[in-house]
């Protein structure tokens, strides 16, 4: 009897069979493997199993044991927190429940901060038991490294992270937020638990819930707020220091200078386009122009916000352009609590929500003890006031900022944000020194020699500063002019341009330098690829940074970073963090002996700029930095002025970037408030020395290239320098040379050359460094040479042999005296002898007859008959013979000579009586006689 069976029974059979040879056969291959791999399988399962019954027995427990509803909501861990100056004055109060004002329903809030909120925070949070699972799987797949950072946390989980428990990152919290979050919302309607959490989240500047919050910024009940306005309070709570409506990101930020240096061959058209570092998102977006006049928008927070509602169908088109149009002209109450250094105390809040989340910040009791001190910060502070009212008239610079810095330690003694916080003309509460990007013009400059320094170059090392063309850019400097040849040590401390671009080849370009600058603390900066011009300082960089990079200068090459705080306590007093001397990174980023030839260099009087830069009675060094416009005008003004203790930066210019005028620099401006404020702390200072590494040398240099002095080298072009042991000269100097030269061409002599036209001269060879690499360096040297004086430019390559040579040598002139005869005697009292020659050779044309008497050149005649008229001395004696020459000169320096012989007055007799008169003394009326006949002769000779 045949069984029939249907296609599925087949199926189903199939199926087995495949599964029992899947086992059999996986049995198999699990035997094949070796007994060690068969035991780590086993044992891991086995664990694995028992990892799994733990845990869920431990979610069990802490299912059983964490309160329910009524616990959770009656809960309450506000407490006030403190921030203080590192003498435990109180800086800033940070209160919870004071700014409180709690709604007991939902009809007492604009139906848009709701949505709002859920659009931004939790878009599901109506379909959801209290947790987002696939949000949360994705949260935790980012911290495996699968995708980016982000979170899961839904508005449930918020409220019990804010307000049952801490924000502390483990994952232990983490867990008892999401049990918590699933007990809530097991017995709380969406609608109570949404009022809950609007009720206690905080919104920045003591602001404690959407009814406090709408009284603090917008001076109105909840019920009243408009989309925008609830578009702005929705958007605050993810960092509300950060989203402060006061504070540096009102708008979102630009870092980088849109002009046509800076961006090259960039074309940016939105927030696709820029690097994360460049920018950062603020409360409010904004527009920026490009160069070639188009535009492009960065979304702020609350643009995120409206096209959250608008995708979820909250708002209509026509409604989300109004919101748009109202957030882009928000005008905010003015606002102005008690609060002490207030751009250093809110940084220090900021980077505390960073850490800790704004919640423990806000309502948790901390008590933060900062690096301030006071003293510091009140001669800070003064010195920007006093200056402000001149640099406003003369300059054009409303606004200011100043940092101090401990090296050593990297704690922060002062910090002054702007010239004064609540100036809002000024921007006031944007801190300068943390929250903005600016050129640092000059300032910059010793980053790149450093760098250069690294490649065996050194303060000795010769640059010309002169008019060059690298590539299409042609720099000039500061004042106009061009100094020439000069040291590295020179044209870093005259902060001259062109040597500064030269370096910046020298030093690799930025493919180089960019790495060391990071490594020493100024990450902001990002330099353009391979731009000269990034040498001068004009990629931006914020103020802390360059006072992190000073640093590490300071600190002989070590890195340490700048830090805040010095303890935090909890509410029950336990220390969770406190700063301690040990605990110092330390990193040798740059070479000591080439940070100490920076600080030499920075700090050399002989050099240097002037007295505004230095404090006579301790060891500073000193950059100023001035930073320009495509117009030239000035727009950020400069001075890193530090010791081997204390490192600041100060900043003037005003905060929209718009130009300075007047003479405004980093001299004029920002260095006077530098030199207030060290001498109102000049006390605290330990005035100590570099740290001088022992294997930095001083060798004897030529000065005129930095190369040890050669045969040639005059001795006051010998000097001493140092140098770091890998770049001690080995190579003499050669470029002094002495050529025999003709005056009458300037040419080099030939065998020809008459030798009363021939002397030797010393000439220094103005010679380029890495000529062959960069040729138009050379060409620029050469060029400027040619404008010297005669004997300062280059040596003569050309010879005389044009003029002097076989043929013209052999056509000398030739003359002879025709009178007086030899042996004539003239009268005692005569003065003058006219001499008659007769020229019997004139060369290769005549120029003129010399003559002499006595050896001495008394006369002079250029044309035809060439007589001469010489004069003769009072000295000579009655009967005294003496040499009377006339010697010929042709154009070309060829001469020839004649000469007689003849007697003044009388031959005296031995036994005559000697004259009473001194011979050597001459009558008042001799003297006249002689003075109108030298004047005769002169005309004679013209």
């Amino acid at each position: 009897m045949h069984t029939h069976h249907n296609g599925a029974d087949i199926w189903r059979h199939r199926v087995k069979k495949l599964h029992k040879a899947a086992k059999h056969h996986g049995r198999i291959y699990f035997l094949r493997l070796p007994l060690w791999l068969q035991k780590t399988i086993i044992w891991s399962f086995r664990l694995a199993v028992l990892g799994a019954v733990l845990i869920l027995l431990y979610v069990f427990i802490l299912f059983v044991t964490l309160p329910g509803k009524k616990k959770i909501i009656s809960g309450n861990l506000t407490e006030s927190t403190l921030i203080m100056d590192r003498e435990g004055t109180v800086l800033y109060a940070i209160h919870g429940e004071e700014n409180r004002n709690a709604l007991e329903t939902l009809d007492e809030i604009s139906p848009w901060v709701g949505q709002a909120t859920i659009a931004i925070e939790d878009d599901k949070f109506y379909r959801h038991v209290g947790i987002d699972l696939p949000a949360l799987f994705k949260a935790i797949a980012s911290e495996f490294g699968f995708g980016p950072p982000r979170g899961g946390s839904t508005i449930t989980q918020q409220f019990i992270k804010n307000h049952a428990l801490s924000s502390e990152r483990t994952y232990s919290r983490k867990l008892k937020e999401i049990i918590m979050s699933f007990k809530l919302e097991l017995g709380t309607k969406k609608d109570e638990i949404l009022l809950l959490y609007l009720n206690e989240i905080p919104y920045g500047n003591n602001a404690y819930g959407i009814q406090t919050a709408a009284d603090r910024y917008f001076s109105k009940d909840a019920i009243d707020l408009t989309i925008g306005e609830s578009a702005i309070l929705a958007a605050i709570p993810r960092a509300p220091t950060r989203y402060s409506p006061y504070g540096n990101y009102r708008h979102s930020t630009l870092h980088i200078e849109l002009t046509e240096e800076s961006l090259g061959e960039r074309s940016i058209s939105g927030e696709a386009d820029l690097d994360f570092t460049e920018w950062t998102r603020g409360l409010i977006g904004k527009e920026f122009e490009n160069p070639d006049g188009s535009s492009f928008f960065l979304k702020g927070r609350s643009n995120l916000v409206l096209d959250r509602m608008l995708a979820l169908n909250f708002i209509t088109p026509e409604q989300y352009e109004t919101a748009f149009d109202e957030i882009q002209n928000m005008e905010f109450v003015e606002f102005r609590e008690s609060i002490s250094a207030p751009h250093f105390v809110l940084w220090v809040k900021q980077l505390l929500e960073e850490k800790y989340g704004s919640t423990v910040v806000e309502t948790g009791g901390l008590r933060v003890y900062t690096t301030l001190d006071p003293e510091f910060q009140a001669a800070a502070e003064k010195a920007i006031a006093d200056a402000r009212e001149s640099n406003v008239s003369r300059f054009g610079a409303t606004n200011a900022a100043m940092v101090s810095v401990q090296p050593q330690t990297g704690q922060i003694l002062s910090m002054v944000g702007s010239a004064d916080y609540w100036d809002d003309e000024i921007d006031g509460q944007v801190n300068i020194i943390t929250g903005s990007q600016r050129q640092p013009g000059s300032s910059f400059k010793p980053f790149v020699y450093a760098r250069a320094f690294l490649n065996q170059y050194s303060p000795a090392t010769i640059l010309y500063d002169v008019k060059t063309n690298f590539g299409s850019y042609s720099p000039n400097n500061y004042d106009g002019e061009f100094m020439g040849p000069m040291s590295m040590r020179r044209a870093l401390a005259q902060s001259r341009n062109v040597t500064a671009i030269k370096a910046f080849f020298m030093a690799g370009s930025s493919g180089e330098i960019e790495p060391l600058i990071h490594n020493m603390g100024l990450e902001s900066m990002n330099m353009p690829e391979d731009d000269p011009s990034a040498s001068l300082g004009t990629a931006t960089v914020r103020p802390i940074d360059l006072a992190e990079g000073y640093m590490t200068f300071a600190n002989g090459g070590l890195h340490v970073e700048p830090t805040p705080i010095l303890k935090i306590e909890n509410s029950d007093g336990d220390i969770i963090e406190q700063w301690e001397e040990k605990n110092i990174k330390k990193n040798q980023v740059l070479d000591p002996q080439v940070a100490f030839l920076i600080n030499d260099v920075l700090s050399d009087p002989s050099v240097g700029l002037g007295p505004s830069v230095r404090i006579e009675s301790i060891d500073n060094a000193a950059k100023t930095g001035t930073s320009t416009k495509n117009d030239g005008s000035a727009n950020n003004a400069w001075l890193a002025a530090y010791t081997p203790n204390l490192v600041t930066i100060t900043w003037a210019g005003n905060s929209d970037n718009s130009p300075l005028f007047g003479e405004a620099g980093g001299y004029n401006t920002a260095a006077p408030m530098w030199k207030a404020f060290m001498q109102e702390v000049l006390d605290r200072i330990e005035p100590t020395n570099w740290n001088r590494p022992p294997n930095v040398r001083d060798v004897a240099i030529s000065l005129a290239s930095g190369k040890l002095p050669g045969p040639g080298t005059p001795s006051d072009m010998i000097a001493t320098e140092i140098f770091a042991d890998f770049a001690i000269p080995t190579e003499e100097d050669n470029l002094f040379e002495s050529l025999l030269i003709e005056t009458i061409t300037d040419r080099v002599a030939t065998e020809y050359s008459p030798q009363d036209v021939v002397e030797e001269r010393t000439f220094r060879v103005h010679e380029s460094i890495l000529s062959e690499r960069w040729p138009n360096w050379q060409q620029a040297i050469d060029n400027w040479a040619l404008g010297l004086e005669e004997g300062n430019g280059n040596p003569p390559r050309e010879d005389a042999l044009d003029i002097h040579n076989l043929e013209t040598s052999q056509r000398l002139p030739e003359l002879r005296i025709v009178s007086p005869s030899t042996l004539s005697s003239f009268p005692e009292d005569q003065k003058v002898i006219t001499v008659e020659v007769d020229i019997t050779k004139n060369g290769n044309g005549m120029s003129h007859v010399e003559y002499s008497i006595d050896g001495k050149v008394a006369f002079t005649a250029r044309n035809a008959p060439y007589t001469g008229k010489v004069r003769v001395p009072t000295i000579f004696q009655n009967g005294e013979i003496v040499d009377i020459s006339a010697r010929v000169v042709d154009i070309y320096g060829y001469s020839s000579r004649s000469s007689i012989q003849v007697r003044i007055g009388e031959a005296q007799q031995n036994d005559e009586e000697p004259s009473e008169e001194d011979p050597t003394e001459d009558s008042e009326e001799t003297l006249e006689e002689e003075a109108v006949i030298e004047e005769e002769l002169e005309e004679e000779e013209i």
